[in-house]
């Protein structure tokens, strides 16, 4: 699988070449993938707001991520591909009241034991719903094209295929003089060497 980096002016004119981000396929749907940038002075009020959410109050994660930052890519699936990631969409979508659901109920049992005598089991209901909101994560995201890093100029794609990877270095050499923003902050011969197979 290959990492390549995308820029601004490529999302936001959704040039992104028609093949399959997993397979390297002719591509026949694009579906969008988001990441939650958390920064500034008000990152750390929105980090501990998802923490608080992981460990007690799973709709406080929802509350949060309405008020940060988002920065969505239309990434290029073939049709098998793309039914899969509306699956796990949907997956996640019913995962999260039952997650919700659990978190409560350890909650209930952690002010019970609190309150009722000896705090034994305290320290792990919340652990224990922690654990849970990873697996439920791992088995939704797992196999996923991932958006590793933002930066001003764009982001970068994790988990590609070498086919999506060439072709988005072919449309961007065939493009490079008429569209110098789409090369990157630098604008120079630089930007055509930051896309690699790893």
């Amino acid at each position: 699988m290959a990492t390549v980096h995308v820029t601004t002016y490529e999302i936001e004119r959704d040039r992104l070449p028609p093949v399959c981000v997993r397979c390297g396929a002719p591509a026949d749907d694009r579906a969008v993938q988001s990441l939650y940038v958390i920064d500034g002075w008000r990152g750390a009020f929105q980090l501990t707001g998802l923490l608080l959410g992981v460990v007690f109050f799973p709709p406080l994660i929802r509350i949060v991520t309405r008020h940060v930052r988002t920065v969505s890519v239309r990434l290029p699936y073939c049709a098998p591909h793309y039914v899969e990631f509306d699956r796990r969409e949907r997956l996640g979508e019913r995962v999260f009241p039952i997650w919700t659901r659990a978190a409560l109920v350890a909650d209930g049992l952690m002010i019970a034991d609190l309150l009722t005598g000896p705090a034994i089991g305290v320290c792990f209901t919340p652990i224990v719903a922690s654990l849970g909101a990873v697996v439920g994560l791992l088995v939704v995201s797992r196999r996923r094209t991932a958006i590793d890093q933002w930066e001003k100029t764009g982001l970068r794609l994790s988990g590609v295929s070498e086919e999506f990877a060439a072709a988005l270095l072919a449309d961007r050499a065939r493009d490079r003089v008429d569209n110098p923003d789409r090369r990157g902050d630098r604008g120079d011969i630089r930007d055509d060497y930051d896309d690699q197979l790893r």
